[in-house]
């Protein structure tokens, strides 16, 4: 049977009117009309398939389109939503900060006014206990031999500072015909040493009597408080300078 088939294969391609006559006989006959037809229907179909198909990536353009759209502004509304939020916090903390600073501010200006309060009192308290010590030595290494006596007096007209007011001098040491003018405080500075000199100046002016010396009694001098004592001939005495 096999060789049947190969004699008749090899018969078939080296005889084409063979080919012909068998293929009329088994009724393969081409028609080309309807072959063409089927071809048009085929490509009308192609065609319409390829409309269909740009018709739907149209359509999904569109919607996409849409869909970025609707999405750009809902993340537009976001941001702005948070972003106004954002300020609100923002100005929300800034108040809280400057509610703190305004707090820090009150506790701090109370603390100096404490410390100021606790400062004053205590240097008037050195003060004080120095006065009565210098006193107390002078007399017993001077006994009858020095007087030692404060000295107040009320500026009226405001010659030493400006404006009505009493006007003291810690000591006035008088022994020998002389008088020594002395000040006594817990820190000197520039400005205590130009007050210190006016007041010696009312004191002349006043008793009708120049001072011998003027001195300063102080533990904290300022450096410049130095310079202004020795312009105006007024002397330091300390064992402590501020840097």
């Amino acid at each position: 049977m096999a060789e049947l088939k190969a004699e008749l294969l090899e018969l078939l391609r080296g005889d084409p009117a063979l080919r012909a006559q068998l293929r009329d006989a088994l009724g393969l006959v081409v028609d080309a009309a309807a072959v063409l037809e089927r071809i048009e229907r085929n490509t009308e179909a192609i065609h319409e398939l390829r409309a269909d198909l740009q018709r739907e990536v149209i359509a999904l353009r569109r919607d996409m389109q849409r869909e970025i759209t609707a999405l750009r502004a809902d993340f537009q509304r976001e941001i702005t939503s948070l972003r106004a939020d954002f300020q609100r916090e923002t100005e929300r903390l800034w108040e809280a900060i400057a509610g703190l600073r305004e707090d820090f501010q009150r506790e701090t200006r109370a603390l100096h006014r404490t410390l100021s309060a606790i400062g004053a009192r205590w240097g008037y308290l050195s003060e004080q206990a120095l006065r009565e010590g210098m006193e107390g030595v002078l007399q017993e290494l001077f006994p009858g031999a020095v007087a030692i006596r404060r000295w107040r007096v009320h500026d009226a007209q405001g010659e030493v500072l400006g404006y009505p007011c009493w006007v003291e001098i810690d000591l006035v040491v008088t022994a020998d015909g002389r008088t020594v003018l002395v000040e006594l405080n817990s820190s000197v500075s520039a400005g205590d040493i130009l007050r210190l000199r006016r007041v010696a100046s009312f004191y002349q002016a006043r008793e009708g009597q120049r001072p011998s010396a003027v001195a300063v009694v102080s533990p904290f001098v300022d450096p410049r408080a130095e310079q202004a004592a020795s312009l105006a001939g007024i002397e330091i005495y300390t064992s402590t300078r501020a840097a």
